[in-house]
């Protein structure tokens, strides 16, 4: 994904009913977009839904955006209220055949093997913030301080949350 500035560019465009831009914008984030509503729902069908949800409430509110530098935080924020709003309607469900489902995840978002393994493992041994927290850093590429400014956490939180979750995983692949 290219800088904040660009995304920001992008949804101040998309704000102006520029498709073009809305395209592009939907390029650059809807990965990240659709690994941090995985990370939350841990279900394949309900992340898209809550992805394409998260695009058709981006261009309908892209004019309420206030530049301030992060985009990105803004974009996932529509997401969390999303995929939340799945759960809160009970929707949630635990994922029964994690290697079925591991395989679409692949497909869909071109994971290599080491993220297929991080992926598996994270679906049954994380709990919900340090999965959040792995998708984002791992999958979708972020940087810690952009992660705790999504989900509104310290910097020093966010990184002990994910050196304990890497902790488990290690755990959990050394037995595996």
């Amino acid at each position: 994904m290219k800088n904040q500035e660009f995304v920001e560019d992008l949804l101040l465009k998309t704000a102006e009913n520029n498709m073009d831009a809305f395209e592009q914008l939907y390029l650059e984030t809807n990965k990240i977009v659709y690994s941090y509503a995985l990370a939350i729902l841990k279900n394949h069908e309900r992340a898209q839904d809550a992805m394409q949800d998260t695009f058709i409430r981006l261009k309908e509110a892209a004019y309420t955006y206030k530049p301030q530098g992060k985009p990105l935080a803004w974009i996932l924020r529509i997401a969390k209220n999303f995929s939340l709003m799945t759960i809160r309607k009970g929707l949630k469900e635990q994922i029964t055949n994690i290697e079925q489902n591991e395989f679409i995840v692949n497909k869909k978002i071109e994971l290599d093997i080491d993220e297929s393994i991080v992926l598996k493992t994270a679906l049954k041994t994380l709990q919900d913030e340090e999965r959040e927290i792995v998708f984002l850093y791992l999958i979708s590429g972020m940087k810690h301080r952009e992660i705790a400014d999504i989900l509104g956490k310290p910097l020093g939180t966010v990184l002990w949350k994910y050196n304990m979750a890497l902790n488990k995983l290690k755990k959990e692949l050394k037995y595996s």
